[in-house]
């Protein structure tokens, strides 16, 4: 059985997915870097090393990488602002003055994440304007993506999910400063990388659903009700698939709302209900009250037939 260190495992993958070196370290490091950490004559970063097998559509869980005090340090804090995030907490400045304070200089997949979680966290809390945390985040996405604008198809482009994440954060800043046709198609093109490439399946499961939502409501608030359910129909099954089970009653509903949007009573009524049922075993009785008042606000002749 071969037995595989970082860097031939990189090398491995990127020749059967026939990629050149360029392609894939583009923005993330030098072609001769990637070429010396191929040949395990130099060890890549911890980032750098997700980022590639990102780039590849592949985990880097099952690898090792030698990391200095600074590094380990940042990681820990990377996670807890991820867990922060994930319960709604974007109060993370002192974790983001420690992340910068540590004795060696951010490299730039560090900075690129610093950017991103100071954006995102300050316009949550409204500290920042939409167009200013815009340009933090496209400050952000340029450290690996230098050559982005807001205009430009990055089909061929390899990314990686975080880029991709930023991109998606940068499309909701559109939406905010009400350049909703750019912000909508800056998530189709988002969503399309989603379907067309190879990603890995941990991070797909926990990606595209947000995905999924935030296009289901943008296209349902623009009235096209039949492409915000194929959407929505999606996130749903995506998360069904992978037994990603918190997106998943906020997506049902949206299919039933749409159904009902477009006159399909029944399988709209029953969608709505599906995802009642969900929330209450979940115990999410915020979103239910959510959800009722919205339900109520938009169908009230439906809501004696929706037991809340």
């Amino acid at each position: 059985m071969p037995m595989y260190n970082a860097g031939q495992m990189v090398r491995e993958l990127r020749r059967r997915k026939k990629l050149s070196q360029e392609i894939l370290c583009e923005g993330l490091c030098e072609p001769p870097t990637l070429s010396k950490i191929e040949c395990c004559r130099q060890n890549p970063t911890k980032k750098l090393f997700e980022a590639l097998m990102s780039r590849l559509g592949s985990s880097a869980i099952a690898f090792n990488i030698p990391v200095t005090t600074a590094e380990f340090i940042r990681g820990q804090i990377e996670r807890e602002v991820a867990s922060s995030f994930a319960n709604s907490n974007y109060n993370i400045d002192e974790l983001l003055l420690n992340y910068a304070s540590c004795s060696e200089t951010m490299d730039k997949l560090e900075k690129q994440f610093y950017l991103f979680a100071k954006a995102v966290s300050e316009l949550k809390r409204n500290k920042l304007a939409a167009s200013e945390a815009f340009e933090i985040l496209s400050k952000s996405l340029k450290q690996t993506f230098p050559e982005y604008d807001t205009s430009k198809d990055f089909s061929k482009n390899l990314l990686t999910v975080f880029e991709l994440v930023i991109l998606n954060n940068i499309a909701i800043t559109h939406y905010m400063q009400n350049q909703k046709t750019k912000g909508i198609e800056l998530l189709l093109k988002i969503e399309n990388y989603f379907s067309t490439h190879e990603i890995e399946i941990e991070e797909y499961a926990k990606q595209y659903p947000v995905i999924a939502d935030n296009l289901t409501a943008w296209l349902a608030e623009q009235k096209q009700f039949k492409k915000a359910f194929i959407y929505a129909k999606k996130g749903v099954e995506c998360c069904i698939k992978y037994g990603k089970l918190s997106p998943l009653p906020i997506l049902t509903y949206n299919l039933g709302f749409l159904s009902l949007c477009l006159n399909e009573e029944e399988s709209g009524i029953n969608y709505v209900k599906q995802s009642i049922s969900l929330l209450k075993l979940m115990g999410r009785e915020s979103d239910i009250e959510m959800i009722k008042q919205d339900f109520n606000s938009s169908f009230p002749a439906y809501s004696d037939k929706i037991f809340f």
